[in-house]
């Protein structure tokens, strides 16, 4: 009995010999007590005792092994002992089956805690416990069946699905045609844990040993089976193709080149940098971002030049240009600073560049009126003089975005005001058509009434139209009618597009209704039958023409429907939902432009003697009161010249009448009124009526001097 203790105790366990000496002793123990029966004395142990040994010795090393590993050596000693101890005493086979069972129960309570740590993401506790089921299906295997590997495998398949999951609930996030703060702290967190799952070296051995087991054990390595680094790779991958769906997207806007492509543009470059705030997409998306930063500095450089070729065409053709596309792109580029962000100074750069070529442009215009004679002497250059006015007017509507134009436009209209006013004096002074109080009187009066005609023009409706960069109501509905009919084709071809999925999805689900159909008459037929060889002939039949059908379809088996079906609702739902972001953008961009109408619209509601701030200023800078003093003036000088005006007598001819300055005066005067400028227009008008009339009265007086000549002759 001590020596059976002893290798109990020891470190290598009971042999054979030592059992089947133990047996033995046993067995001669109970030989004797059978024979000799009462005649033993009382102290002799009995075999019952031996027995009872072994149980209590059982029952100890049991308790021992309690807090050791399940997959220590000890513990394989000891359930290899209690083995080879029921195989010679039946009386041990309860606690063999108890030993059993008490160490399946650890080994699920080993694999329960496996599957609590795959759930948290705690991998360094993971692949610690992974290895202990590994080894400790190994050590149960010989007691509790192959199923112990099968547990093993079955939690490696729980943490293989666990990691692949984050990449299936990622796809309805990357579905999105944008993506929000929300989504992509998701996607970072995901990319967290698949990055210190993969960081965790003893996972990855873990991961070694499980695929060499695959291989080595029944069949192959699964193709879809993917190693720690492949799952994370597939991942980012995802992100990455989600990134360059946005570049194609921003290339798509670059090629479309509309009024709005910049603001588009913005939020496209703000989704790739809410991306590119996870460490791993910046460094994978590094080449095309910066390729797009290029793009986007490169469509700005475009419109730089649009700008110098629209300067450059100007100086090659007369009359005003239409600059409104330049001033809408200059008064959207205002709101572009966010291009500083992926473009450090390229605004600015832009902006500057653009600023001097215009008032480059404003001051060659200036230098070139200065250059040109146009006084009396050469009326043909007043033609010139008006298609530089025309120019620089045309130029207005770029003063919002360049104010600096403001002061050149100001100083070539009073330039150009000034030489005419200089000949219109020079025509009064040679021929005296008016008194010359009667003359200053009418200056003063158109002076008076450009103040007001000036005033008027502040009204708040129009300038609210200019600080929209809208030079008429007409140009800002013109707008209006180019958006809405974009947003209807688009409209439009929203409908087309959920006609064509319903259709399409719907032909798919006829295919699938129809397989099914057949299916289960197939099924019907096949219960009618009793012989089994009938069932499997039948069944073999069904297969045939279930098969048969699917492949007039054009698939081989009715997964790929479904796969097509699912395919087509995840293609279709993208493009509507890029048809229905431009359709907002749309949206948006025409709720915008009605609500400047609406606006236009109230103000135009203002009195027209409702004076406007501006209004205001401007009367205080000129010298008036108010609108009603000034009106009182105006009055007062029109009656004023209208009182000489009625008692005026006919012009004296008593100089000699000049013909080719009077010539000069009229192609001069003709030409003024050819012009655009108001006040220059409407003196050139009023001189030539009177220049007329002069011309006129001078040609009666000569008749009137020839018949005298001729009676006195």
């Amino acid at each position: 009995m001590k020596k059976i203790n002893r290798a109990f105790e020891s470190q290598d366990g009971l042999r054979e010999d030592d059992i089947r000496e133990y047996k033995n002793a046993v067995e001669y123990i109970q030989a004797i007590h059978k024979q000799l029966g009462e005649h033993l004395q009382s102290g002799l142990v009995s075999s019952a005792a031996l027995l009872q040994n072994i149980h209590i010795k059982l029952w100890e090393r049991r308790h021992d092994l309690e807090g050791n590993d399940i997959y220590c050596p000890s513990v394989e000693i000891f359930l290899l002992n209690i083995y080879m101890l029921k195989a010679a005493f039946e009386e041990l086979e309860l606690d063999y089956c108890k030993s059993c069972k008490d160490f399946n129960d650890r080994f699920d309570v080993l694999v329960k805690s496996a599957h609590d740590f795959i759930l948290t993401n705690e991998f360094n506790e993971v692949a610690e416990i992974i290895l202990a089921i590994y080894k400790s299906s190994r050590v149960l295997k010989a007691h509790l069946s192959e199923k112990m590997e099968d547990k093993y495998r079955d939690t490696f398949v729980l943490l293989l699905n666990h990691l692949n999951n984050f990449s299936e609930k990622a796809e309805p996030i990357l579905d999105k045609v944008r993506l929000n703060d929300n989504d992509v702290k998701t996607l970072n967190e995901y990319i967290d844990i698949l990055r210190s799952a993969k960081e965790t070296s003893t996972l990855q051995d873990r991961f070694l040993t499980y695929a060499e087991m695959l291989k080595n054990g029944p069949g192959t390595l699964s193709d879809n089976f993917k190693n720690l680094n492949q799952i994370y790779n597939d991942f980012i991958e995802k992100i990455v193709k989600y990134f360059d769906q946005i570049n194609i997207r921003i290339k798509g806007l670059f090629e479309k080149n509309d009024d709005y492509v910049l603001e588009q543009i913005e939020k496209l470059v703000s989704d790739m940098d809410i991306i590119r705030k996870i460490p791993e997409i910046e460094v994978k998306t590094s080449g095309t971002y910066y390729r797009t930063v290029e793009n986007v500095r490169g469509y700005m450089q475009h419109l730089q030049k649009d700008a110098e070729q629209l300067l450059a065409d100007m100086d090659k053709k007369s009359g005003s240009t239409n600059y409104s596309h330049l001033a809408r792109s200059s008064s959207r580029l205002k709101n572009a600073e966010w291009i500083n962000r992926v473009s450090p100074g390229a605004y600015e750069t832009l902006m500057r560049c653009i600023r001097e070529d215009l008032i480059g442009n404003a001051q060659k215009l200036e230098e070139q009126l200065q250059r040109l004679d146009f006084h009396l002497r050469h009326p043909k250059n007043v033609a010139l003089a008006q298609d530089i006015i025309e120019k620089v007017e045309s130029m207005k509507i770029l003063e919002r975005s360049v104010p600096d134009l403001e002061k050149y436009r100001d100083r070539i209209l009073d330039w150009f005001r000034k030489i005419a006013q200089e000949a219109f004096d020079s025509i009064q002074k040679t021929f005296n058509l008016q008194g010359r109080d009667v003359y200053t009187l009418k200056q003063q009066l158109k002076e008076l009434e450009n103040i007001r005609n000036e005033y008027k023009s502040l009204h708040p409706a129009q300038k609210y139209l200019q600080e929209q960069e809208y030079s008429s109501i007409d140009q800002l509905n013109s707008e209006i009618e180019d958006v809405t009919k974009k947003l209807k084709a688009d409209n439009d071809k929203e409908q087309a597009m959920k006609i064509n999925r319903k259709e399409e999805i719907n032909k798919l689900q006829v295919i699938i209704q129809r397989y099914m159909s057949i299916t289960e008459k197939n099924s019907d037929k096949s219960r009618a039958k009793k012989a089994v060889a009938k069932v499997a002939a039948v069944f073999q039949k069904g297969n045939v023409e279930e098969n048969s059908y699917l492949k007039e379809q054009g698939f081989l088996k009715i997964d790929d429907v479904y796969e097509a079906k699912l395919n087509i609702e995840k293609d279709y739902d993208k493009k509507l939902q890029l048809i229905q972001q431009s359709c907002q953008a749309f949206s948006d961009t025409l709720s915008r432009l009605e609500n400047i109408r609406e606006q236009y619209k109230l103000f135009l509601l203002v009195r027209s003697d409702s004076v406007s701030s501006e209004g205001t200023k401007y009367l205080q800078e000129k010298q008036q009161r108010s609108i009603e003093s000034l009106n009182a003036k105006i009055e007062e000088k029109k009656k004023s010249i209208s009182e000489p005006e009625k008692n005026r007598q006919t012009y004296e001819f008593s100089g000699r009448f000049n013909g080719s300055v009077a010539n000069n005066a009229l192609l001069y005067i003709i030409q003024c009124e050819k012009v655009g400028d108001s006040r220059v227009k409407e003196i050139a008008t009023e001189t030539n009526e009177i220049l007329q009339k002069y011309i006129s009265e001078y040609g009666c007086f000569l008749n009137q001097e020839i018949t005298r000549l001729q009676c006195g002759a």
